[in-house]
């Protein structure tokens, strides 16, 4: 369904509208905080195993991931 034809909230849901609102945005947040500090442990342990020649093809990947998925928490 898209916003355009979306019709108002009935006045006696409007408090349940309003929670489910307020608690999508909490996730959201909390979410996007999650993803940051995955990717940025992954980012570390990309590096990590990037120190080592024998991670390297393991490591290289995992900065990547790690960069793209903190990347995405931020915008």
């Amino acid at each position: 369904m898209s916003a355009a034809c979306a019709q108002p909230t009935p006045w006696f849901l409007w408090p349940f509208a309003k929670l489910a609102s307020v608690l999508g945005s909490i996730l959201l947040f909390f979410l996007r905080l999650v993803g940051g500090i995955v990717g940025l442990l992954l980012m570390i342990l990309g590096l990590g195993l990037c120190l080592t020649l024998l991670g390297l093809p393991i490591g290289l990947p995992l900065v990547v991931l790690g960069t793209f998925l903190l990347v995405r928490s931020f915008f």
